[in-house]
């Protein structure tokens, strides 16, 4: 799960990746993305093949949008092209809601997205909402009661109908405190790095950079945002053709409004839940449109392209003085070097180039028969050669070391490790692959994940580290947060013991073999799951304490509010200043060893329960480092018993003195509520297309196919 929980995930897999077994995923992920992108082609096809006489132009369209720069770049992001592929299916069946009366279509590609995508179900509301707004603003859509009402049953219906993950994970994610961080003052109305402007603006003229190494505009805090909306070959040049030859078309104004809503933070953010981070995921709404524009354009012999050409040709040229403008190294004054890659600038604008230039070639043989056939061809090499160009790039940059990282000593590792107790392991994510243990199968303090319980987040947090999309201790920090999260073993990489300055091996722990390229430390004061303290921290003390020795004072006492010292202070004492002052390496091994004195034996647990005994001598609180939940129930004894959010965010409860017997419970919160809403509202879609064709048979005029353009 997450990074100082159990080894098991509770996360969803990819819907397409369902059926097969985890060990398959690695070698699913090229089948699934051919046939992923392939139906993102047959989806878009259908959409734009409505508003363009001929298949050929929705064909060209479909390739813009299913190659696009947004769906090249994140093919890292595997999961996010099930948005791309199905998205279009919405409007496709709005259109038919609205235009021809059909029902049910849209309340299915509703529930279909949203079982898809929490997260991409959001912008892709917004947009629908745009989308419908300017159909009916233009008189695509003519309004009726009738209509209105349809679309309102249909909406709330395949909301019904695809809740089932929803509201599990939104309860979830929403107590995330990155989900309540929001924008305010000119942080609304300006992006606060000016590197964002050029490029949002490079993001729709060039092919993208790759998420972690960003080019055109490093210093822009913009890795792995999505900043890609670019057309193969085309790039602008319909689009902005399309815009200004056309005077009213609900196209134009929906793509002037995205326009906008890119520039300013505010708008921006409305496709991402109003949060603050610098995301433009939504730009699978954008390419889709652009595409539709530029199959329009090319289709329409009275839109002259030649504007759109030669306004990508200049600003293509003015990027490309990027390249050219020196920049100030040490004391020195050099030019050409003011991309990070040089050699993959220059290809990039060679690529934006030949397209514009092979654009305005094909042109010209657009009142011939000959310009669908060889639009196609070199489209589909262009396409290539954009492709192959990321790929290569990413190679020479070490992407090929990270493959053997992950498959040769990720999937094929095993390693004979004592597996009596329960414990964690440690990899030094900082100088290695972040999810190793993932694949090894082994529980971990670092991770890369980012959707995890708020009370990871507000642990370390409260520790005064940084946790945002991954936890990642440093190798040389936080030696008692090891002994508290019950870190066993150390694995470390044979090559990566020079790599890392001074010391790298924490107080406390020794070599103990080398084994499949790894070398192994084990913690000779192991703490295990599960203990008993016999004394409190205060507020005060832990204020007083700094950051980097907090976590060696978790080690003496369990942090509480005060209403919980209130309730436990006739079992517990609190930590005095002179042991509080106490942090040494020597007496934080010495606290370790103290600790596992009264631990927890014969702990087990599975991917929804844990379990343990321990043996009291007194009342006490047992704390457990597993990450606070409202879903958790317990029991000691066999009788409930209330479970403690203490140290910020793990979970404790009282036993009594003697032999107790802990039993944790997960129950994910909202799942049975959104099971039982998913299915009323399958019975009400029923009912509703039961209804609906009554009423229909009944009145066939007015319920009818209306067959508006």
């Amino acid at each position: 799960m997450a990074t100082i929980m159990f080894n098991k995930s509770r996360s969803i897999n990819l819907p397409m990746t369902i059926p097969f077994p985890n060990e398959f995923l690695p070698y699913l992920m090229t089948p699934l993305l051919i046939l992923k992108i392939s139906i993102a082609a047959l989806t878009s096809y259908a959409f734009i093949r409505r508003f363009v006489k001929t298949p050929h132009m929705a064909f060209i369209g479909a390739l813009l949008y299913a190659f696009s720069g947004f769906s090249i770049y994140n093919i890292f992001y595997n999961h996010f092209h099930e948005i791309i592929a199905f998205f279009p299916l919405m409007l496709i069946a709005m259109e038919e809601l609205m235009i021809n009366n059909k029902k049910g279509l849209f309340a299915l590609t509703v529930a279909l997205n949203l079982l898809i995508s929490y997260y991409f179900f959001v912008p892709s509301v917004v947009f629908l909402i745009i989308y419908f707004c300017f159909r009916c603003f233009t008189g695509g859509f003519k309004i009726s009661p009738q209509s209105l009402i349809c679309i309102s049953i249909e909406s709330i219906l395949g909301v019904m109908m695809g809740i089932i993950l929803f509201i599990p994970s939104a309860l979830m994610v929403m107590q995330n405190p990155r989900v309540s961080s929001l924008l305010f003052g000119y942080d609304m109305f300006f992006y606060n790095n000016i590197q964002k402007y050029g490029l949002l603006i490079h993001s729709l003229f060039f092919p993208p950079d790759m998420p972690a190494f960003p080019n055109f505009f490093p210093d822009s805090d913009a890795k792995w945002y999505s900043v890609a909306a670019y057309l193969p070959m085309f790039g602008m040049s319909g689009v902005i053709s399309f815009i200004r030859a056309v005077k009213k078309s609900w196209i134009k104004y929906i793509l002037i409004t995205l326009f906008v809503m890119m520039f300013i933070p505010i708008l921006n953010s409305a496709f991402n839940g109003f949060n603050s981070s610098f995301y433009t995921r939504w730009f699978y709404i954008l390419t889709l449109m652009m595409a539709l524009a530029t199959a329009i354009s090319l289709e329409k012999k009275d839109i002259n392209l030649g504007f759109g050409i030669k306004f990508c040709f200049i600003l293509i040229l003015s990027f490309s003085l990027i390249g050219i403008f020196p920049k100030k190294q040490d004391d020195s004054i050099i030019f050409f070097q003011m991309p990070k890659y040089p050699i993959m600038f220059w290809i990039n604008i060679a690529i934006a180039l030949s397209g514009i230039i092979l654009t305005h070639i094909l042109i010209k043989k657009r009142n011939t028969g000959k310009f669908y056939n060889s639009s196609i061809y070199i489209l589909c090499g262009f396409i290539c050669i954009c492709s192959i160009a990321q790929l290569v790039h990413g190679s020479c940059c070490g992407s090929y070391e990270a493959y053997e990282d992950i498959v040769e000593r990720g999937l094929n590792c095993r390693f004979d490790l004592d597996e009596k107790d329960f414990y964690r392991v440690d990899t030094f994510s900082e100088q290695s692959t972040d999810n190793w243990p993932m694949f090894w199968k082994k529980p971990s303090i670092q991770a890369f994940q980012s959707t995890v319980p708020s009370s990871i987040m507000t642990f370390y947090i409260n520790l005064g580290t940084k946790r945002d999309v991954a936890s990642r201790v440093g190798h040389d920090e936080y030696f008692g947060l090891r002994q508290f999260l019950s870190v066993k073993y150390i694995i470390l990489h044979e090559n990566l013991y020079e790599t890392l300055k001074g010391d790298p091996i924490p107080p406390g722990f020794e070599f103990q073999s080398h084994q499949n390229e790894f070398d192994i430390y084990e913690n000779k004061n192991f703490v295990p799951m599960g203990f008993a303290m016999d004394q409190y921290i205060d507020s005060k003390t832990w204020k007083e304490t700094r950051s980097l020795d907090k976590d060696r004072l978790l080690l003496k006492g369990v942090l509480l509010t005060d209403e919980q010292r209130a309730k436990y202070n006739n079992f517990l004492t609190p930590v005095s200043d002179e042991q509080a002052a106490k942090l040494s390496n020597e007496n934080m091994l010495s606290d370790a060893n103290m600790l596992k004195r009264k631990c927890c034996e014969n702990f087990s647990h599975n991917s929804y329960e844990f379990t343990a005994d321990i043996s009291l001598a007194k009342e006490n609180l047992v704390v457990f480092t597993v990450p606070y939940e409202s879903g958790w129930t317990a029991t000691v004894n066999g009788a409930p018993a209330e479970i403690e959010n203490v140290d910020s965010g793990m979970m404790a409860v009282k036993c009594s003195k003697g032999e107790n017997k802990i039993h944790f419970e997960y129950k994910t919160p909202g799942l049975i509520e959104s099971f039982i809403i998913m299915m009323l509202g399958i019975f009400l879609y029923i009912l509703y297309i039961i209804i609906s064709k009554k009423l229909a048979k009944s009145n066939p005029d007015r319920f009818g196919p209306r067959n508006f353009s």
